[in-house]
């Protein structure tokens, strides 16, 4: 893992399919990612599923596959079938309750809107539930 570069997503464009990041661990060995002035560089998105789970803010780690490639590893989101979750819950949690750890939310395939968040990573999408759920329970009262 210490021979991977990694990267912080900084911009995502859906339209143009790209998306930019910003080195911050880029180890000495052939494969580079040369950015322009500000640093940043802009890549394609991924055609497979992980293009759908990437968000600004989002450490991804890229791996030299093979002369002229690489595979992309998001570190911050894990999407994983329903048994894997349940085989491996004490371990993400543990992962996602780690201050140190880039892991910020687990997905669920198979169980719609179904996502495992991290409280203390994601403090503005927990305000932003508990805000909606007052909101609801303020309506139905009010019915």
């Amino acid at each position: 893992m210490k021979n991977n570069h990694r990267s912080i997503i900084t911009s995502i464009d859906p339209h143009n399919q790209n998306f930019e990041v910003k080195t911050i661990n880029c180890p000495t060995d052939p494969f580079t990612l040369d950015g322009g002035a500000d640093g940043n560089v802009s890549l394609p998105l991924p055609r497979e599923k992980l293009s759908d789970y990437l968000e600004v803010g989002d450490e991804v780690e890229f791996k030299k596959v093979g002369k002229y490639s690489c595979q992309i590893t998001t570190l911050t989101c894990e999407v994983l079938r329903f048994s894997r979750f349940k085989r491996d819950l004490n371990s993400i949690l543990k992962r996602l309750d780690n201050g140190v750890h880039p892991l910020k939310r687990c997905i669920i395939l198979r169980v719609p809107y179904f996502v495992l968040l991290s409280a203390k990573k994601n403090p503005q999408i927990i305000n932003a539930i508990n805000d909606a759920t007052r909101i609801t329970e303020n309506n139905n009262e009010k019915c």
